[in-house]
């Protein structure tokens, strides 16, 4: 029987880990970190010191990330370098500097970090990307939605199912495909990976992205079902933290467009909730308030 974990209050929770063998490890608080002085010019370098591993516990094993060029990705890339794995990394382009000079600058990229060009939606696109891999990140994902985001997640997963060194597949999935369901939040409910955002809810209401992100890790969720597949899923909210890459994610855009004064011109749906720490009902439907996340926090799960 699988094991079952109550989850905290509403005010206290926290977005889950789902695999498909047991209910993955609960949210546990980060270490405390040193203050230091924003106004110190190395802050950022500080920060990623103390959050990079000095273990080399990958040396020898050879992992895929997609998507590599962004925020997670980065991260990901990062830490799975300085612990001695060999990186096969997807990007759009791997000609293109703005997307990949700060991966080519990571210490061990020059001798373990492999670039590849990709296309999520090119069935066959990552066999040769996968290829040898002991473990996959999932984090790519399309700029289009609904349709484009399923295909993309089930064309990597179909590489991946090909490819018999690959223990293990972690998908980097979203809050907003469990926080949308209309389901009681309270401390007797048990959260497992069952639990969904409703996509005709989230139709009515036109939260575009909240059905991509469902559809596309409940697909996941069937096809490794059928290929009998080791995958976790992670659900992040909001992530914040230091930028490896030049250009801002989200999240940090949200944060500056409030800054500016321009919080309805970013298109994400109610901002305030984030700051506010409140819940919502819309339609009668409780929406969950979205939390943050520190990179360092998600990009340790390896």
């Amino acid at each position: 029987m699988r094991a079952q974990t109550k989850i905290p209050p509403p005010s206290r929770q926290r977005p889950p880990f789902r695999t498909n063998g047991e209910r993955g490890e609960s949210y546990k608080k980060p270490p405390k970190r040193t203050p230091v002085s924003t106004s110190d010019l190395t802050f950022t370098n500080r920060i990623r010191d103390k959050h990079t591993p000095i273990m080399s516990t990958g040396a020898g094993k050879t992992v895929c990330v997609t998507g590599a060029s962004g925020y997670i990705a980065s991260w990901l890339v990062k830490l799975l370098l300085s612990r001695g794995y060999i990186v096969r990394a997807s990007v759009r382009d791997p000609n293109d500097p703005r997307k990949t000079e700060h991966l080519r600058a990571l210490d061990g990229a020059s001798e373990r970090l492999q670039l590849f060009k990709a296309n999520l939606l090119e069935e066959g696109s990552f066999d040769s990307v996968v290829q040898g891999c002991d473990g996959v990140f999932h984090t790519a994902s399309p700029k289009e939605l609904i349709d484009p985001a399923v295909k993309g997640t089930l064309n990597v997963l179909n590489s991946c199912a090909k490819t018999q060194s690959i223990k293990r597949v972690v998908l980097t999935s979203s809050i907003a495909a469990v926080a949308y369901n209309g389901k009681p939040r309270t401390p007797e409910v048990v959260l497992d990976e069952t639990w969904f955002s409703n996509p005709d809810f989230c139709r009515e209401t036109k939260l575009w992205y909240v059905v991509s992100k469902t559809l596309a890790e409940d697909a996941a969720w069937k096809l490794a079902k059928e290929k009998g597949m080791d995958m976790v899923t992670i659900n992040p909210a909001m992530v914040i933290g230091p930028l490896l890459q030049p250009t801002l994610n989200t999240s940090a855009a949200a944060v500056l467009s409030i800054m500016k004064g321009r919080a309805k011109d970013n298109g994400i749906h109610a901002l305030e909730r984030f700051l506010s720490h409140q819940e919502m009902n819309i339609n009668k439907m409780t929406s969950v308030y979205l939390e943050w996340n520190s990179v360092f926090d998600l990009a340790s799960h390896i």
